[in-house]
């Protein structure tokens, strides 16, 4: 790109995909990735809305310092989901290990009141 960016609106034809091959899942997050995350995200949501909205007793009050506390090895590998390489890992890989955090994910809520 050359001169005024206000007066050569193209962009360069050729960038750098990935500048740095280390950090590819930076660059490339394929649809089945997007999905696996998003729903292992919206899985924690409905979980957590569910666990505060249907706490009874004040004894067994269920709050977000409370699910943080008791869920932070989820909540840390909800947000390390982004570090999967779908190159180096594969799609079958990722998608195996989404489904087993979302089975944990299920099980950690169901024992969180206990």
């Amino acid at each position: 790109m050359t001169g005024n960016p206000n007066t050569d609106p193209s962009p360069d034809p050729n960038p750098d995909p990935n500048p740095d091959p280390h950090l590819a899942y930076h660059w490339f997050c394929p649809f089945y990735k997007t999905v696996g995350m998003l729903q292992n995200l919206v899985t924690f949501y409905d979980l957590a809305r569910g666990a505060v909205e249907g706490a009874g007793a004040e004894d067994q009050r269920v709050t977000w310092a409370t699910i943080r506390e008791g869920l932070g090895d989820i909540l840390y590998r909800l947000s390390a989901m982004k570090f999967k390489d779908p190159v180096k890992d594969g799609e079958q890989q990722i998608l195996a290990s989404y489904a087993q955090l979302q089975e944990e994910m299920v099980a950690a809520f169901r024992n969180l009141g206990d």
